[in-house]
């Protein structure tokens, strides 16, 4: 697995592309107009965006000393306590090891120890400092969980949707409707696809790899494919499609901790997701062929900067936004 590391190339690529963005701040697709709105008008949200969560039922105590220390430490204490109840769970001393024991934990038990600890150590240490009353923390409390409400009923949404479509056999029959049309050369590519199509339906990303794995491994070995590649393919295959799906679980936790448009985000980010997927798919196609890893990767990095370039360039003039946002032409474009 870890010799698959250097070819899991739509990983690679998405990092390389996120990164190229912050730095230029050229962006484009859909995302291009919000961040133009946003930064013009000062509207983070589209009209009619519906947010899974926002902050407009809290509100900032006056008076009171704002402190990283009360966010930080009930977030390590959420950490903490997860990771030892998934420990204790899987069957902690009696485990073989730690990662034997994570491996069979009950995550949803350790995650509610982890956020109820949380939750009373953030409750004692504002009580302490004196921030608000007991009431009004309870208040607070009830707010918080009224803002998750309608993301968790999404959420359980998309686990309904992606166990009934687990059920139909959806990844079983596209995996074995290819599987005997493969050619050595497109094995990795087909891989790579087929994970995309399977985790973009069913909104997991470690189901399809437990799916799609037993196949891809012994078919790369019968086919002469470097064992490697094909794990990657699965690997990134599975990922992507899990990013871009819109009943994904990750997808719609982004969407819920960042207060955005749940179809918006999906909307946003999609492009970006082809495009390193598109240079993963032509990466995976040349390694197939025998081409060096330390050569295909190099490649790769240049066409995912050329594609922004030219993407962003496209959206700007099709938009009449000038790039990249600096502030200065942001200020203009509010003075106009």
């Amino acid at each position: 697995v870890l010799q698959s590391i250097p070819y899991r190339f739509y990983s690679i690529f998405a990092i390389i592309l996120v990164l190229a963005i912050a730095l230029s701040g050229r962006d484009y697709g859909p995302m291009l107009k919000a961040e133009y709105r946003a930064r013009t008008t000062g509207k983070v949200f589209a009209d009619g965006a519906t947010p899974l969560s926002g902050g407009s039922e809290l509100k900032v105590l006056e008076g009171v000393p704002q402190k990283s220390v009360n966010m930080v430490v009930p977030i390590v204490i959420l950490v903490v306590i997860s990771i030892f109840g998934m420990w204790w769970t899987g069957g902690g001393t009696s485990a073989e090891s730690f990662t034997a024991a994570i491996s069979d934990a009950d995550a949803m038990t350790a995650l509610l120890w982890g956020a109820m600890f949380a939750v009373i150590v953030a409750l004692i240490m504002y009580k302490v400092q004196g921030i608000g009353t007991l009431a009004e923390m309870m208040d607070a409390f009830v707010d918080g969980a009224k803002m998750m409400l309608l993301a968790n009923l999404i959420l359980l949404s998309a686990w309904s949707i992606g166990s009934i479509s687990s059920e139909m056999g959806t990844a079983p029959y596209v995996v074995e409707a290819v599987k005997g049309i493969i050619s050595p050369l497109l094995l990795p590519m087909v891989i790579f696809l087929i994970c995309n199509l399977i985790s973009f339906a069913t909104g997991t990303s470690w189901g399809t790899m437990a799916i799609t794995m037993p196949i891809a491994v012994p078919l790369s070995l019968a086919l002469g494919v470097p064992l490697p590649l094909g794990i990657s393919a699965v690997l990134t295959g599975s990922v992507m499609g899990d990013h871009c799906s819109p009943i994904s679980d990750t997808t719609i936790m982004s969407s819920m901790f960042a207060g955005s448009d749940h179809i918006d985000h999906v909307k946003t980010q999609i492009p970006y997701a082809f495009t390193a997927s598109g240079v993963a798919i032509l990466a995976y196609i040349a390694a197939g062929s025998g081409m060096s890893v330390a050569l295909v990767l190099p490649l790769g990095i240049v066409l995912v900067g050329i594609l922004l370039y030219l993407f962003s360039a496209i959206s700007a003039k099709s938009a009449g936004i000038s790039l990249p946002l600096a502030e200065s032409k942001i200020e203009e474009a509010k003075e106009v």
